[in-house]
């Protein structure tokens, strides 16, 4: 069964995406593997001497190409050996733009694209607004 139909209460399609990712918490910054993705959040995987805890804040770096770069801020809500998963909480306006280009060309139906874009503006969090609308 595919990663995004695995589990029935998601109600976003998570996509592989295997790319390194910046990581900040406070003062340090460390490397990431980023597994996959969706509108909502990523799953990644972190160096061994590093773990985030259930709830920290991150900021999330993460170069899609030379020129294109996303900073999100990411809460981590669940650890897993050397795996943390991440909702995405805030970022600016451009970074969610390619964000939504990214699923947009993962997911090849513009039905689907605006039903996660409805479903994400929909919960109940407001941490996505400004971006989303």
């Amino acid at each position: 069964m595919p990663a995004q139909q695995s589990h029935e209460r998601r109600r976003f399609r998570r996509f592989r995406f295997a790319s390194v990712i910046r990581v900040r918490q406070g003062d340090a910054i460390q490397e990431c593997e980023m597994l996959d993705m969706s509108f909502r959040g990523f799953l990644g995987r972190c160096l061994a001497e590093w773990r985030p805890a259930e709830g920290d804040k991150l900021r999330v770096e993460w170069r899609l190409a030379e020129l294109i770069k996303l900073e999100l801020d990411a809460a981590v809500v669940h650890v897993q050996g050397d795996r943390i998963g991440c909702i995405w909480e805030a970022h600016d306006p451009e970074s969610f733009a390619h964000l939504k280009r990214l699923v947009e060309i993962n997911l090849l139906d513009p039905t689907l694209v605006a039903r996660e874009l409805e479903a994400l503006r929909g919960e109940t969090t407001h941490q996505h607004s400004d971006a989303v609308h």
